[in-house]
């Protein structure tokens, strides 16, 4: 179970990066979509356990992806979030 929320996380990301970072006409709006891939491939990789023997590596692998879902998370807010600079500045 704890290998389906990065995924979907990972989704969303991706969603959000094509459809508004990109329509908002955000520069970087690939790299959000590369960190959205990354966190599927986590996402995954916890839910097949490749090589875990015990469970403290794999709980390493889960607390890392969630770490790594926060970062991104975080990027994503950065991105996304609206710049009205230039709506002040044009009032003014």
């Amino acid at each position: 179970m704890s290998s389906i929320l990065p995924v979907l996380s990972g989704l969303v990301e991706c969603y959000l990066a094509v459809y508004v970072a990109k329509r908002a006409g955000r520069r970087s709006w690939w790299v959000l979509n590369i960190f959205g891939i990354i966190l599927i491939l986590f996402g995954f990789t916890a839910a097949t356990r490749p090589a875990f023997n015990d469970m403290t590596s794999y709980m390493r692998v889960v607390g890392g992806t969630i770490l790594f879902s926060s970062f991104v998370i975080g990027l994503s807010l950065l991105w996304i979030w609206p710049n009205r600079s230039k709506n002040r500045d044009q009032e003014g």
